[in-house]
This record gives C-alpha cells, structure tokens and sequence, in this order.
C-alpha cells in the first residue's frame, strides 16, 4: 500500500477559465507537465466555464489537457459541463488515452441519469 504523501497518491486539480491562449505557463497543460515532472499522476481538469451549466463539456481544452496527460503518463480525471448521458458518450468517443474517469455531479443531483445509467454509458 502506498503512503497518502507518495507521488503516486497525490491528485491535483488543473482549471481553465477560457485561457487556452495564454502564453504564461498558466495554462492547465502546462501545470500538468510541470507536476507531472515533479511525480504526481493524477489529475482532475475542470474547465470553469462549463462546470455546473450542464451545458456539455470542454472538448477542446480537455483533447489538449489529456495530450499533456498522455505524454507525461498521468491519469486524468475529466470534470465540468456533463449534463446527460450524450455528453458522457462525448467524452468518451474521443478515445482519449489518458481519461481514467469522469465526475458528474448536478446532472445526478437533478437525476438527469443514475449512476448505473452514467456508468454503463462509460463502459461503452
């Protein structure tokens, strides 16, 4: 079992707020390079501007977050905008190597879909 401060049990948190232009190193891509060379694994990305409106996700932001992801050998954990079950085939049909998972949260509050519902839909 691993100790809760070993790299491998650190999880970090990367959030864009429409900065996928920004040239100073703000960029979620960028902080998971930098984390990701310093041992952490995990990461959550959560585009702001999407989360809670149920509205769809981040698509874009998410292909270059999960290129970072894929590239450093981290896990990245998708967050924001999941609204119904098409925007969890969404994410999920872009075959993303990097995704380990999806965190729905309003959309079940609302019941929108059930957990078993969402799962199945990941499953494929």
């Amino acid at each position: 079992m691993e100790s809760e401060s070993s790299p491998a049990s650190t999880l970090a948190r990367a959030e864009s707020r429409s900065r996928a232009g920004a040239s100073d190193g703000s960029r979620p891509s960028d902080l998971i390079a930098e984390l990701a060379g310093r041992g952490v694994q995990r990461f959550v990305y959560t585009p702001v501007e999407v989360d809670g409106l149920m509205e769809g996700p981040g698509i874009e932001g998410l292909r270059a977050v999960a290129a970072t992801a894929s590239e450093t050998g981290a896990d990245l954990v998708y967050s924001g905008g999941i609204g119904s079950l098409d925007d969890l085939r969404e994410v999920v049909n872009l075959g993303l190597q990097s995704l380990s998972g999806v965190i729905v949260g309003r959309a079940l509050y609302e019941g929108r879909f059930t957990v078993a519902e969402g799962q199945a839909t990941l499953e494929g």
